[in-house]
């Protein structure tokens, strides 16, 4: 499976869940007995904020936002949003992708987002860290022990 690793682009996969959502709420309607469409909404502000915040603090940084090439990366960003997630740019698909789900009240979108997680960790965030610690070394080491794959710091 080590093909797969760092081939798809993360948005396709998003997209795949949001379509997957979309047609769902077409084929089965609203699963959901609760509104849904306000936190939906939330959820997908956030998202978009937390993966615009990341593609930011990377421009400012001058290092590449490409995440099929780690390689290219030209310094280790710790800073801003990076503080709280080593991964924002996933985090915000994230949430794109359960916010979607509750927008269309579907069951099976909201049912792809931990599949989403799965992906993104196995053949996006996985090759990604092998390659930030050959390149960065002790100081991704310590990066990786401050800061949560997902989200949150440790103590």
């Amino acid at each position: 499976m080590k093909q797969l690793e760092l081939k798809i682009p993360p948005v396709v996969i998003l997209l795949l869940g949001v379509v997957i959502a979309v047609v769902d709420r077409l084929y089965f309607g609203e699963w959901f007995p609760i509104h849904t469409l306000f936190p939906g909404i939330a959820f997908v502000i956030a998202g978009t904020m937390t993966g615009l915040a990341a593609v930011q603090t990377f421009r400012s940084a001058a290092t590449s936002v490409d995440p099929r090439q780690p390689h290219k990366a030209s310094s280790l960003v710790i800073e801003g949003i990076f503080k709280v997630s080593r991964n924002p740019m996933y985090l915000g698909l994230l949430f794109i992708q359960i916010g979607v789900a509750l927008i269309c009240s579907s069951f099976a979108g909201l049912c792809f987002a931990p599949l989403l997680t799965g992906y993104l960790t196995r053949f996006q965030i996985v090759p990604e860290e092998r390659h930030m610690k050959e390149k960065f070394g002790e100081d991704y080491v310590l990066y990786r022990r401050q800061t949560r794959r997902w989200l949150g710091r440790y103590k």
